[in-house]
């Protein structure tokens, strides 16, 4: 009844597995508590937990722990005799009154359960009387579904009794064969298998809607799924190599020699029976045209039963027939991974020698597969996956090949003499037709198999003798574009590594680290076999993966030879193909240094394993040259920008390398000199991959290890910053940013030494100042080349960046104004038409710039320069002058020399000259008021700190004279010389811009110098502030306003300024008289006039001078033109009168004698001006 559990499911199902284990244990040691446990207890414990109360998994637990202690197969039971005696004694007791227990769990929903039953019940039986297992076989077979003609009835049993009593009839089949004395006799064994295969046949045929159009017609799954349990029942059967199963294969296919070359196999013919009846289809062709349906459980059964039946046959035919059908059914496009792994094993019983393999163990414990089983005798994944060594007398040498391998002297599974065609046959589909299909799904199934054999078949001479070419077969798929081929062929490439010699190791060895390179595999015994020829390509071959090259316009893919042909043609360019296919060798490339990854990592397992991992694994096979070049190329792919690539070569790198920092410190210098080539390299992957490795690489050094490799680390980082792929420039700019923050840290003289700071400000700075920094078109590279100058310049010391100070300032300077925004150039060259004022948007730009990290960097160079090191600037400071471009540039350059002329003065004096000639030129043919101020500061402060008195006095005469007045000396006057002194005064100048910006220059440069130093300007103010006078009246404004700050910030007060220096202006209103300049004229008239508002009198000779300067400029403007005389007497009026008035006792009336016409005139002007004071005047005339 039902009963419940004193535990929970899980809880039960850890106990039975705790208790196996601690009995295993005890078995081993012979001491503990579990040494005496019974295999009744443990019967007992478990048929407790098989109640109705629990769970399927639990049952199946239970049951399947049952099935070890009845067939012997625990490991605590196996080779202990008095425990087998105990489990005998259960099989009868079993036999005896727990039968009915058994045949209840038979029709279990759970397969596990109903397997394990079916398994008990077998072993059960083969401790009873023969008349009960007569009994029980007729039991069995009366649950079997009845078949009436085409269709079939299933009676009262359900499906899951129909299976169950399938497969418990083919075990006991089997068991009472295997056993020395049989319990059924052999007609009762035939019954048994003849009605299994009427079961296969009948369910086969309607399940897969063959031969059958009534409604039981279709595809039924519950026909498959009894055709499957009939298929394995008979696999069961035929493992145990005792019961002949008839009609295996089809008469024509017993030949006395079959051709390794017919590849249509039993599979072929299974496939186009459908046109034959059903009872002349062989039963192998049954099997695979099960094998081919839609039900998985089913063709997996059916696979499985095509090994067990192969493995326990002894004939070649068979052998031949199941080969031929295991290889066509692997070809089929769409069979399942789980399938084709069922395929391998099934090959591999098929060509024989499987080591390890016990048909006995399979069939009476819980192993479902011949893998399974070998693991379970020979260890988990036997050698090849330990890397455990196997004694030599265990290998032996191979004629021919030289070759060493592992190779049993004896096999376990009956019938595996004469195999040698079978293997062959295997051998030539695999390594050949299969791996060089044109397509990836038959190319993945062939490999598939072909690691099964070589993992299976350790005890064939056969395939000793061909490793060398299972070897190029496994290389030549690494590059396969399937990553289960890839796989796949990694683990062949182990697996033959493991069973080779010395040699073939190396060579082996040798063709993965070249695939790892980039290069070929490096040819070797073998190469030339069709396994390592290059992949058949036919229309339909698969070039690219789906959505790796997009879609066409009309959206059809890009995948397939025959899709890029009918693209290239579509544009016109046929030669595209060849495009194409060069993207398919370079992607091919790239999964074989996948597969090769994967390939060196199971072998520097093994290795690792074999030699131990104290002594360096695989890198002390490949020894410190080999070692050396592989580094650099592994640790790049172990940044590639396929995951699945990067993760293969980190596998390899961590087992490769014990301590990989120690071994990236130890290479560090030829891994940065690849990786350095690498980011200039062809493919973006490869580009993208050396800048994250760099990334990676440079994180923590020191000066001393990046010193040889610093300046290329920038120019390579900054080239790829400006990378044609984006993703490209991406790794550039975390290369870059990594770049920047170890050079700033190294620069920084509170994290390093000074020496270090030293030599990295040497490379570093100067390299970044030039064109592929700051000259870059790039704004990303002109702005981390800016940040890194400028942060430099300001962490590093003064000592450490003064030597590269002549080189770089110049290059900041320039930058100030090509890091601008360029449009802020068009808004000042067409400010006045958007109704900006252009001298506030110039005021903008440079206190912009001064607010700039530029700047910052220019003072902070300023402050290390010293007076050697300027003498080398001052040349490049001089170019800027005179041809530098941009408003902000040249302000810096005066603003620089300015800070440094005041800091260093006298020190500066070898250099000044040329700086100051330079920047009075500037001054003048400057257009910019903004930067007319900032030279003519310069100046100013250069001529007051840094020159000799000589330069002084030339600086301010130059100043002067530029404003192009003309002092008239002063001597006595004497009747009759009045004409030749008006003759001398006539001076011709020049007139326009030039002339102007001249004046203009001169008022900038005084005023600078008055700012400057206001003793040095008075020292020169008799010469100065006549002049500025003067040109306060000049007609332009621009002129008048710069003259009119010289005069009023340098005169104590107008008036006293006049009377001081009376003489110095009548001379030079004189001069301007006589000037040819109308404007001049004008402006003498004005500052008379301001003379005399402000009281001061012009007597003597002065007076004299001045009026006869005046009447000759009244003449000359009468010979002109009569309006122009007028004007001039409008602005001369009041010092005319005031000066003839003067000049009249001393000259006595002569002066009319110079000028008569326009006397007569002006003496009508003086008296109408005044009479009474005019009649001396009249009485003379």
């Amino acid at each position: 009844g039902y009963r419940a559990l004193p535990l929970s499911d899980p809880s039960c199902q850890a106990l039975v597995e705790f208790i196996r284990a601690a009995a295993t244990a005890a078995a081993a040691s012979g001491q503990g508590p579990m040494a005496s446990y019974t295999p009744q207890a443990h019967a007992l414990l478990l048929e407790n937990l098989a109640c109705r109360g629990s769970s399927r998994d639990t049952a199946a637990a239970a049951l399947e722990g049952l099935v070890e202690l009845l067939g012997c197969t625990a490991d605590w039971i196996r080779g202990r005799q008095d425990m087998q005696q105990q489990a005998a004694q259960l099989q009868e007791r079993y036999s005896s009154s727990r039968m009915p227990w058994l045949m209840h769990w038979l029709s279990h929903h759970h397969l596990p359960v109903r397997l394990a039953t079916a398994r008990l019940i077998a072993l059960a039986a083969s401790a009873a009387a023969t008349e009960a297992d007569q009994a029980l076989q007729q039991q069995l077979l009366g649950m079997f579904p009845e078949l009436e003609g085409a269709a079939a009835t299933t009676g009262s049993s359900k499906l899951e009794e129909q299976e169950g009593s399938m497969l418990a009839v083919g075990l006991l089949a089997a068991r009472a064969a295997s056993c020395s004395q049989p319990a059924l006799p052999a007609d009762h064994l035939q019954q048994v298998v003849a009605a299994l295969l009427q079961q296969l046949r009948h369910h086969t045929v309607t399940g897969t809607g063959r031969g059958s159009s009534g409604p039981a017609a279709g595809g039924s799954t519950s026909r498959l799924t009894l055709a499957g349990a009939a298929a394995l029942a008979l696999g069961y059967i035929g493992l145990t190599g005792k019961i002949d199963i008839p009609g295996l294969i089809a008469p024509d296919q017993r030949q006395p020699n079959n051709s390794s070359s017919d590849t249509t196999g039993a599979a072929a013919d299974g496939k186009n029976s459908s046109s034959t009846s059903s009872k002349n289809s062989s039963v192998l062709s049954l099997l695979f045209e099960l094998a081919g349906g839609k039900d998985s459980r089913a063709a997996l059964r059916a696979v499985t039963a095509v090994g067990y039946i192969a493995a326990g046959s002894g004939s070649s035919d068979v052998h031949l027939a199941a080969a031929k059908g295991i290889v066509s059914l692997s070809s089929v496009k769409g069979v399942l991974e789980e399938l084709l792994m069922a395929l391998g094993e099934a090959a591999a019983a098929t060509a024989g020698d499987v080591s390890g393999f016990d048909p006995q163990l399979l069939l009476w414990s819980n192993l479902d597969s011949i893998a399974d089983c070998v693991d379970s005798v020979l260890g988990p994944e036997s050698d090849a996956a330990t890397g455990s060594e196997q004694p030599a007398k265990q290998q032996q040498q191979q004629p021919g090949g030289g070759v060493d391998m592992e190779v049993d002297a004896a096999a376990t599974c009956p019938g595996v003499a004469g195999r040698g065609d079978v293997q062959q046959y295997l051998l030539q589909q695999l390594t050949g037709t299969m791996a060089v299909s044109s397509k990836e799904e038959v190319r993945c199934a062939g490999c598939l198999l072909l690691v099964y054999l070589v993992q299976l078949c350790r005890g064939s001479a056969l395939l000793a003798e061909q490793l060398p070419q299972l070897q190029a077969t496994f290389t030549g798929l690494l590059g396969d574009s399937n990553e289960l081929t890839q796989d796949l062929a990694a683990r062949g490439v182990s697996l033959v590594y493991t069973r080779g010699g010395a040699a073939l190791q190396q060579q082996l060895l040798g063709q993965l680290l070249g695939l790892l390179q980039g290069g070929q595999a490096a040819a070797g015994p073998g190469s030339s076999a069709a396994g390592a020829a290059g992949v058949k390509v036919s229309a339909d071959t698969k070039l690219f993966e789906e959505g790796q090259l997009g879609n066409t316009p009309g959206g059809a893919g890009l995948t397939t030879y025959r899709e890029l042909c009918s693209l290239a043609n579509e544009l016109g360019q046929p030669d595209l193909i060849y495009r194409f296919m060069d993207l398919a060798r370079a992607s091919s490339a790239l999964s074989a240094k996948r597969g090769a990854a994967v390939g060196v990592a199971r072998i520097a397992r093994l290795a690792a394993t074999a030699t131990g991992a104290e002594e360096g694994g695989l890198a002390s096979l490949l020894g410190p040259e080999r070692l050396s070049a592989l580094l650099p190329k592994l640790y790049r792919l172990t940044h590639d920008p396929s995951p699945k690539v990067s993760e293969s070569m980190s596998a390899i790198w961590s087992a490769l390398l014990d301590d990989p920092r120690a071994a990236l410190d130890t290479h560090f210098n030829p891994i940065v000199k690849s990786l350095l080539v690498d980011v200039g390299a062809r493919l973006w992957r490869v580009r993208q991959a050396a800048c994250a490795a760099l990334t990676d690489l440079l994180s923590g050094r020191r000066w001393s290890q990046l010193e040889p490799h610093m300046e290329q680390l920038w120019v390579m980082g900054l080239r790829a910053v400006d990378d044609v792929k984006e993703s490209v420039r991406a790794a550039a700019g975390s290369l870059v940013r990594a770049l920047r923050g170890i050079s700033l840290r190294i620069m920084d003289l509170q994290q390093t030494p000074p020496a270090d700071v030293a030599g990295c400000c040497r490379i570093v700075l100067p390299l970044l100042a030039g064109s592929i920094g700051l000259g870059s078109s790039v704004d990303v590279v002109r702005g981390v080349s800016a940040d890194v100058i400028c942060t430099g310049l300001k962490t590093a010391g003064s000592a450490q960046v003064l030597p590269v100070l002549p080189a770089v300032v110049p290059v900041l300077l320039e930058a100030l104004s090509g890091m601008e925004d360029a449009r802020l150039n068009y808004v000042e060259q067409h400010a006045s038409a958007i109704g900006i004022d252009a001298e506030r948007l110039a005021a903008a730009r440079l206190a912009a710039a001064r607010a700039s990290s530029l700047t910052e960097a220019l003072d902070a160079a300023s402050r290390a320069l010293t007076a050697d090191a300027f003498g080398e600037l001052a040349p490049g400071l001089a170019a800027l002058i005179r041809r530098g471009v941009g408003l902000s540039t040249k302000a810096g350059t005066a603003r620089l020399i300015r800070s440094l002329a005041t800091r260093l003065g006298q020190d500066l004096k070898p250099a000044a000259p040329a700086l100051l000639k330079a920047l009075l030129a500037a001054v003048t043919s400057e257009s910019s008021m903004q930067v007319k101020r900032a030279y003519a500061g310069a100046a100013a402060t250069l001529m007051v700190r840094c020159v000799g008195d000589k330069r002084k006095d030339k600086f301010v005469t130059d100043a002067v004279a530029s404003y192009g007045a003309v002092a008239i000396s002063i001597s006595p006057w004497h009747r009759g010389d009045a004409a030749p002194a008006a003759a001398a005064m006539s001076v011709d100048e020049s007139s326009g811009s030039a002339e102007e910006a001249s004046r203009q220059s001169g008022g900038l440069l005084l005023r600078e110098l008055l700012k400057d130093s206001n003793d040095t300007f008075n020292k020169y103010a008799s010469q100065i502030l006549p002049v500025a006078f003067l040109a306060c009246h000049d007609e332009s404004s621009s002129v008048s306003g710069v003259w009119s700050m010289v005069w009023s910030e340098g005169s104590p007060s107008e008036p006293a300024a006049l009377r001081m220096f009376a003489p110095e202006l009548a001379g030079m209103i004189a001069g301007c008289m006589a000037s040819s300049s109308w404007d001049r004229k004008k402006a003498a008239a004005k500052v008379r006039e301001r003379h005399r508002q402000a009281g001061v009198l012009v007597a003597g000779q002065a007076a004299a001078m001045v009026l006869t300067a005046a009447l000759h400029a009244l003449w000359v403007c009468w010979h002109i033109g009569r309006p122009l005389w007028w004007q001039l007497v409008a602005h001369s009026t009041s010092l005319l009168v005031q000066l003839i008035d003067t000049f009249w006792t001393l000259t006595s009336g002569s002066v009319w004698l110079v000028c008569p016409r326009p006397c007569w005139l002006l003496l009508m002007l003086r008296v109408s001006s005044c009479p009474h004071t005019a009649l001396p005047w009249l009485s003379c005339c």
